[in-house]
């Protein structure tokens, strides 16, 4: 999809951006809590961003507590509100489970946007460098890759 959001892109347009999410300190939950209430915790977690995202917008797992966005035709200022909308939502929710609320926070990283995007592994690239600057500065924040 992101391929097709790359030749597609009309003219003059922005996007489209990728958001990469990790699940901050999810090893812990699953150490703490077992696998099945993580599982409870992806699977509310997968329905809350559904909630909370624009049509159009494609939402997957690349695997584990690491999920995708694809924000076609999206400029960056755009992105960051899309991305703090989910960031904060999910900081506030409660995620009901079977062994009680568990609070989780979100690491996010957008690129693509504004700039030209040449491959999907470039932007994917460039949206992991911005999760990992956004581990790294602390957690529960959003960062963006500007080249």
């Amino acid at each position: 999809m992101v391929e097709h959001a790359l030749r597609t892109r009309p003219a003059g347009q922005p996007g489209p951006c990728i958001m990469l999410i990790d699940l901050d300190h999810f090893k812990q939950i699953n150490d703490r809590y077992g696998h099945p209430v993580g599982d409870e915790i992806l699977v509310e977690f997968a329905q809350v961003v559904l909630s909370l995202l624009r049509e159009g917008d494609v939402f997957a797992r690349m695997g584990g507590e690491e999920f995708c966005i694809l924000l076609a035709h999206t400029r960056a200022s755009q992105a960051l509100e899309v991305a703090e909308r989910v960031r904060e939502f999910v900081a506030a929710h409660p995620f009901q489970t079977s062994a009680g609320v568990v609070r989780l926070s979100l690491s996010l990283g957008i690129a693509g946007c504004d700039a030209p995007v040449q491959s999907i592994d470039r932007v994917l690239s460039m949206a992991d460098q911005a999760m990992y600057r956004a581990k790294q500065g602390g957690r529960n924040r959003t960062e963006l890759y500007c080249d």
